[in-house]
């Protein structure tokens, strides 16, 4: 099978890519992506479902570096992440030490959050 690329290829990237975005936690309505897509929506639902357009925009900034794994925005988020886990670990050792008073479910709420 010959490997080709098709201008559906790019909306197939976009969708699958949202959806894994998704699925690690990056919070965006389906029928957001559909609209992003050029999708209309199906019946009364484009009459209920009225995304602003900065709410939408925010949604795609969240996908960004999914979609564009090698961006500096992707580095940023990860540098971000792996910083809020050290900050977690030192609350979480300094709180069991009795060394600091954290306010109750604030380090599990943190490490919920970052999947630890």
């Amino acid at each position: 099978m010959k490997n080709t690329f098709h201008s559906y290829s790019l909306r197939w990237y976009f969708q699958t890519t949202c959806e894994r975005a998704k699925a690690k936690g990056v919070e965006i309505p389906d029928n957001w992506i559909k609209r992003m897509m050029g999708h209309a929506l199906p019946g009364v639902q484009a009459h209920y479902s009225r995304a602003e357009i900065l709410a939408m925009r925010d949604a795609y900034m969240r996908i960004y570096p999914f979609l564009v794994p090698d961006s500096s925005i992707a580095r940023s988020q990860t540098k971000a992440e792996e910083a809020l886990k050290l900050i977690a670990k030192a609350l979480e050792a300094a709180k069991a030490k009795g060394s600091i008073d954290v306010e109750a479910g604030v380090v599990e709420d943190l490490k919920k959050l970052l999947g630890m």
